[in-house]
């Protein structure tokens, strides 16, 4: 997250090593939060290990934010892609997926948010053309626009048919 690119698509601040170590740590504590790490997946043909996960490369996350204080079935999600060289690989597309399949199966979400910079053109894309989110609203202060996809039987039909096809899975990492 040493780009300044990323800082400003994720309206983020550079952090130290022992910063990042320290958020995740409070991410992990963190109620209102979940997070998917992006891992490029060694080439094995079994789940991975542990040992194999905490080795494996990362190259970005998924976080959903529950800060609906009148809904703990929505949630605001977004993405992050911090190595060029897999930018628009499907990577994202298919990180997505797999979070809204844990959050609407798992933590029975009905309707995502987004707030993304006007700026980050692959995000309002990959967000609206591919996810079918539709614009809500517009912050000229912030100059991002939010989004909205309200979870429906065709988007979960739609969601589970991609999960399945994909050949990208989600497993536990069970150490801090």
């Amino acid at each position: 997250m040493q780009s300044s690119f990323l800082q400003e698509m994720t309206a983020s601040e550079p952090l130290t090593i022992d910063q990042e170590y320290e958020m995740q740590k409070s991410w992990h504590m963190d109620e209102n939060k979940c997070t998917f790490i992006i891992l490029l997946k060694p080439d094995v043909d079994h789940e991975l290990t542990n040992q194999e996960i905490k080795t494996a490369k990362m190259v970005g996350d998924v976080n959903l934010f529950f800060n609906d204080h009148d809904s703990s079935s929505i949630a605001e999600i977004e993405i992050m892609i911090a190595e060029k060289t897999h930018y628009r690989s499907g990577l994202a597309t298919n990180s997505l997926f797999l979070m809204f399949n844990y959050a609407i199966n798992n933590l029975k979400i009905s309707k995502f948010t987004a707030k993304i910079s006007v700026k980050n053109h692959a995000s309002i894309t990959l967000f609206t053309k591919k996810f079918n989110f539709i614009q809500t609203d517009y912050s000229e202060v912030f100059q991002e626009i939010s989004l909205e996809l309200c979870i429906t039987d065709y988007v979960k039909n739609f969601i589970k048919e991609n999960v399945g096809n994909s050949g990208y899975y989600e497993t536990v990492y069970d150490e801090l």
